[in-house]
């Protein structure tokens, strides 16, 4: 498990290490790692009373890392090609820029204890060891129910753990509240050379990655995401393509597009994995490893097993796969309920025909979708009590004691409905998220009252 994190505290003793962790600096701010990292996506620079850490692959040259110690600017998760993190820590006080694109989460949890404010890692896992909370009945109940449409914003999987929202500043400082600002995006002037910046962009983007590695992968299944990749890839270095297919189909298909895509190509080598039935999806779920989430590839993890374990045999230090395509091109399913709620019926229709026409279905099912959703509460609270009008067990409760965070989680225990009907309950353990005060970038600065109950501030 690799992950990184840091503390800010008044009491340096009393400020939290993971065992076997790699200190980067520590103090009334801390920095650590966990795991093995790559020498090149660990970039720090400054010392004593002002430092700047870049964590992840990117294309900062060591001019820029440095100057960044006179001041990160907002930008700086946007300047440099990657998906990175950017830490920067002054005296008592130490800012987290997220990546706007949510690769590399950031959470966060305050921790117990004489002098110590909070304690913000990449891991939700090992923080939850750290928090002592169990799986968030109500971020779970979303996730069941209506996997495409994010509810519980600002939420992790556990309990007492917050979600840092991506694209945001993390601002935190010894005996004062966490606060989250959003990063303010420069829309481009024209969309006129927009395929020209997007090519140039995943060029840049690939290289990065495949750049420092000496055996690199990527994998080409013939579609259009990973073939783009691979093909980028192989201008950069040679690269060794992989092309999974059913054992007993060795033509047909996008095999054949994977066989045309690299015919030719002399830093291409493309070589074909067949997957038998053992490989098939759903098979091998007992043997998925615990993250901080059901990763999308959980279903067909027998055969991801598969492919991991040819890619370590060769060596592979970097690969690149086409995961995500879709999710940064194509608009998610619930934009349709979005442009019903803003009274936009022509767009409505047109984009709901569209659908129909792409899928070969009745619009009509795709448009009742939209209604439904429309429809549907938009707090978890409300929402959960009626997604369960309408159709945890998982203990993380082990504080911290020197080996955290745990290895393997307990096997869950419930209903779907039993936990949407515990996740409507207006528990403060499961509804309530210990994530930083959201504000925009010219909102006044307020003290934020912390009760669950209201109270003589008025600011409940």
């Amino acid at each position: 498990m690799r992950w990184f994190g840091g503390a800010v505290t008044t009491d340096r003793a009393a400020a939290p290490v993971p065992v076997g962790a790699t200190v980067l600096w520590s103090g009334a701010t801390s920095l650590w790692l966990v795991g093995g990292w790559p020498v090149h996506e660990v970039r720090v620079s400054g010392t004593g009373h002002d430092r700047v850490a870049v964590i992840g692959p990117c294309g900062i040259s060591a001019g820029a890392l440095a100057g960044l110690c006179e001041g990160v600017p907002d930008d700086a998760v946007l300047a440099w090609s990657g998906a990175y993190t950017v830490v920067h820590a002054v005296g008592d006080r130490v800012t987290v820029l997220t990546d706007p694109a949510g690769s590399s989460p950031v959470y966060l949890t305050p921790a117990a204890g004489p002098g110590l404010g909070f304690v913000w890692a990449s891991s939700s896992r090992a923080l939850a060891s750290l928090a002592g909370g169990g799986v968030d009945l109500g971020w779970l109940a979303s996730s069941l129910l209506s996997p495409a449409v994010t509810v519980a914003g600002g939420r992790s999987a556990f309990a007492g753990v917050g979600l840092v929202r991506p694209g945001h500043r993390l601002r935190l400082r010894a005996g004062a509240l966490p606060e989250s600002v959003p990063i303010p995006w420069l829309r481009p002037d024209s969309a006129v050379h927009t395929p020209e910046r997007l090519r140039a962009v995943l060029a840049d983007a690939v290289a990065v990655r495949v750049g420092p590695a000496s055996t690199p992968t990527a994998d080409c299944s013939g579609g259009l995401d990973s073939t783009t990749l691979c093909l980028f890839a192989a201008h950069t270095k040679p690269v060794t393509a992989f092309t999974i297919h059913p054992a007993d189909a060795n033509t047909g298909g996008d095999l054949d597009y994977a066989r045309a895509a690299t015919a030719g190509k002399v830093n291409i080598e493309h070589v074909l994995l067949p997957m038998g039935t053992e490989h098939d999806p759903c098979c091998g779920l007992d043997t998925v490893p615990p993250s901080d989430e059901p990763a999308p590839s959980t279903v067909t993890y027998a055969r991801l097993a598969a492919q991991l374990r040819h890619l370590a045999a060769l060596g592979s230090d970097a690969h690149l796969t086409g995961d995500g395509g879709d999710t940064l091109f194509v608009l998610p399913p619930q934009y349709l309920a979005d442009l019903l709620r803003a009274g936009r019926l022509t767009r409505l229709a047109r984009d709901t025909l569209g659908w129909a026409r792409l899928r070969k279905v009745s619009p009509w099912p795709i448009l009742a979708a939209a209604l439904s959703a429309a429809q549907a509460p938009r707090t978890v609270p409300a929402w959960s009590a009626y997604a369960a009008t309408a159709t945890v067990g998982l203990d993380w409760a082990t504080p911290w004691r020197g080996s955290w965070p745990p290895t393997s989680p307990a096997r869950p225990r419930g209903t779907r409905r039993d936990w949407t009907v515990q996740a409507a309950s207006p528990s403060p353990r499961h509804n309530s998220s210990p994530g930083p005060r959201e504000r925009t970038p010219n909102s006044p600065t307020r003290t934020a009252c912390r009760c669950t109950t209201r109270c003589s501030t008025r600011r409940c």
